[in-house]
């Protein structure tokens, strides 16, 4: 169908298009119904016809809006049509509106982001289609990082494009929270940018990659190259994402640090952990031996910060353990003990001194003692759970070996042992049943024995038992001891052990998973008292200072003789 240029319409067969236009000045409209009365309509509205023979407005709505007003229903009026589809009626919608005086640019952003997306996201597309620059484009598009409640206030006019510029380079939840207290209490743009640039955070001191922070819309920088009011350059916005890429970041550094230390300590503002630094020598510190032994406790470490202002901070060397440190400053200079006095005659003076003194020896109190540094050294008492747990296992096997390998009267001896200690019951009879009944088995008797216990177990074991010759029985005893070695408690354990007459160099030496158990500052103990360090010579330290991987290939491909090279806290005697 073909329609007269320009055509005219009656007024009840228009209706409403997509018009990006909300908001209609009502002083305004008032000057448009009084000049649409005294003069008409001079200039046409353009619609669209729709398949129920009514019409669409593309653009003229305060036009139509104003006639409705001054003119009966079916009054004709002036309008261009053309058939378009939908998506060319919200384009030429946009377009015309801009065109005209009056028209809200947040009307004008989502207006553009729906062109936006049916061009793919392609920008230069978009702007062409427009009419825009590719500049305005953007500057309306970022508009849309406003919350909706912003984009609706500065809409009915309850705040300024200003203050819709400053909110929008803050995460939504922030500005739903912002926005009551602007509206509320009638904040100037100055005052709101003055409290966002109180929350911000300078990109500059970011210890993160921010990479990702160049293109983010909480960037102020970005902001800045759209909007003529921001926070200022490079600062961040959005605090939350801040602060989660510092700790993230942080993270990393402290599984770094793990590597050095027991314990590593990320302080955070609600954390507030009870430590002290480790100081060497000095009222607040320790001797210089204790310093080293402390690189081997488990509350050994370092913090570092992922509070505002310090992010990154490392603070080194820590303890944990304050009322053990306490005690470590006392010791360190405290006087030694003395020795025994003989005794005073019943008639001598009380001022006179128990052993008088040599000619030229001073009668003053000794001075303090304090430790001297003969290298690090572990403190059995202060292992780590993963270092005891290793230390165990090693002194099981030990235990187990020696029950299985030495003289079956050795082993009665043990077994002596064991049953005085009280812990027999230990001995895990399951385990001790099963490997019984493999034995018959393979000795060809078929037992029965899985899973009888009590008279039930022995009637199934007896004839392989009493059939079996003094060296099987002697290994059976071995045996019983073997089985007590996992279950016994340690004082019981490295009693049996010491009895034993063996040491744990016979049955272990440093080994690769040992090493990895250790953090660089327990390889640094262990290196000196072991002589690996010396082995090493001036390569030593800058070995320390190399990542722990790179550490424990450097040990594992030495020439270094560990044999009998035995740290002191894996001994049991």
């Amino acid at each position: 169908m073909s329609y007269p240029l320009p055509s005219r319409i009656p007024l009840n067969q228009i209706d409403p298009g997509k018009n990006p236009r909300r908001f209609f000045d009502p002083k305004k409209m008032a000057e448009l119904e009084a000049s649409i009365k005294a003069n008409g309509i001079a200039q046409p509205i353009l619609v669209r016809p729709l398949a129920s023979g009514r019409f669409e407005i593309i653009a003229g709505e305060r036009r139509v809006r104003a006639a409705t007003k001054v003119f009966p229903p079916d009054e004709l009026i002036p309008a261009l049509v053309r058939e378009v589809s939908d998506e060319e009626a919200a384009r030429l919608a946009l377009v015309e509106n801009t065109d005209r005086e009056g028209m809200m640019p947040v009307e004008e952003a989502e207006a553009a982001d729906k062109i936006v997306s049916e061009c793919n996201g392609d920008l230069a597309e978009a702007a062409s289609r427009l009419g825009w620059s590719p500049l305005k484009l953007r500057k309306r598009l970022s508009l849309m990082h406003c919350a909706k409640v912003v984009r609706a206030a500065l809409e009915d006019r309850l705040i300024t494009l200003g203050h819709a510029e400053l909110l929008a380079a803050a995460p939504q939840a922030k500005q739903e929270t912002a926005l009551p207290l602007v509206v509320q209490h009638q904040m100037t743009v100055e005052q709101l940018k003055a409290e966002l640039m109180r929350k911000a955070r300078k990109l500059d001191e970011a210890v993160f990659d921010r990479t990702e922070c160049a293109a983010c819309p909480h960037n102020s920088t970005v902001q800045a190259d759209l909007f003529s009011t921001t926070v200022g350059n490079d600062n961040c916005t959005n605090a939350p994402c801040y602060q989660a890429k510092t700790e993230a970041h942080v993270a990393v550094m402290a599984d770094a640090l793990r590597e050095t230390y027991p314990m590593v300590v990320m302080l955070k503002i609600d954390e507030k952990p009870v430590m002290t630094p480790l100081f060497v020598g000095g009222p607040a510190g320790v001797g210089q031996k204790q310093a080293e032994a402390c690189k081997t406790c488990e509350s050994y470490g370092a913090t570092i910060s992922v509070l505002p202002g310090s992010e990154g901070k490392v603070v080194e060397p820590i303890c944990f353990n304050l009322a053990c440190n306490t005690q470590k400053v006392k010791a360190a200079f405290a006087p030694p003990p003395t020795c025994a006095a003989y005794p005073k005659s019943p008639n001598a003076p009380a001022t006179q001194p128990l052993v008088p003194p040599t000619s030229g020896e001073s009668t003053a109190a000794p001075a303090p003692k304090t430790e001297e540094a003969d290298g690090p050294r572990f403190d059995p008492k202060s292992l780590r759970n993963g270092l005891m747990e290793y230390r165990r296992q090693r002194w099981n096997e030990a235990l187990i070996k020696i029950a299985l390998t030495y003289s079956p009267g050795e082993i009665r001896r043990l077994l002596v042992l064991l049953i005085l200690s009280g812990e027999a019951n230990h001995i895990n009879a399951q385990f001790y049943r099963d490997a019984m009944a493999q034995k018959a088995k393979k000795a060809g008797f078929e037992t029965g024995l899985v899973g009888k216990c009590g008279a039930d177990a022995i009637a199934a074991a007896k004839n392989f038992v009493l059939a079996s010759d003094e060296a099987a029985i002697d290994k059976f005893v071995g045996g019983i001891v073997a089985c007590a070695a996992e279950r016994s408690t340690q004082d019981t354990l490295t009693a049996l052990l010491r009895a034993s007459g063996a040491t744990i160099a016979q049955y272990w030496k440093p080994d690769a998973v040992f090493w990895s158990l250790l953090t660089k500052s327990e390889i640094d103990a262990l290196g000196s008292e072991i002589g690996l360090a010396a082995h090493f010579g001036d390569k030593w330290k800058p070995l320390l200072g190399k990542k722990k991987a790179e550490i424990e290939a450097a040990i594992a491909t030495t020439d270094f003789d560990f044999f009998g090279r035995v740290p002191a806290f894996m001994a049991w005697s």
